[in-house]
């Protein structure tokens, strides 16, 4: 993605896996997810989302996993709170259930030991989501508690003039 020599950010890599995930293109996708890692810049949920969202769509269960494995391994090692919202939970849910069927039917080669360690980053990120929708809901209830009525701001005016 270096082709024009212009710095790289994430939102350039989301767009095109945006792209990737438009064709059905799975593999392209998780690469471009993997040069995000790569150059050291920072995951979002929408671009994580948009990959491994292909990649399940395709069937690529076990290339999703070690995407998933490789990122939330790096960010939890990090000491920083997962890149995760309710859609990402659903879809590494998503993931272990097809490495799962397809680790039964012979298909895929992903580890139990792989298993336990992605279900174990999903009760973190899970934690997190909660953790931060309660936030969240917490700041729009003070939000709600503070506002002020245009009709009561009016009534202050009026006494003042």
């Amino acid at each position: 993605m270096r082709v024009s020599g212009l710095p790289l950010a994430t939102l350039a890599f989301s767009k095109t896996i945006a792209a990737h995930a438009a064709t059905g293109d799975a593999a392209g996708a998780l690469d471009l997810l993997k040069q995000i890692s790569d150059e050291g810049l920072r995951h979002n949920a929408v671009t994580i989302n948009t990959a491994i969202r292909v990649a399940t769509d395709a069937g690529e269960y076990s290339a999703a996993g070690v995407e998933l494995l490789a990122i939330l391994s790096d960010v939890r090692a990090a000491g920083t709170p997962p890149p995760a919202n309710a859609e990402t939970v659903a879809l590494i849910n998503e993931v272990l259930s097809g490495i799962g069927d397809a680790n039964m039917a012979g298909r895929e080669n992903f580890t139990e030991a792989d298993v336990a360690h992605l279900r174990g980053l999903l009760g973190w990120v899970e934690s997190a989501v909660i953790a931060a929708e309660a936030r969240a809901a917490a700041a729009a209830k003070r939000a709600l508690e503070d506002a002020v009525s245009y009709t009561h701001l009016r009534a202050h005016e009026t006494r003042h003039d």
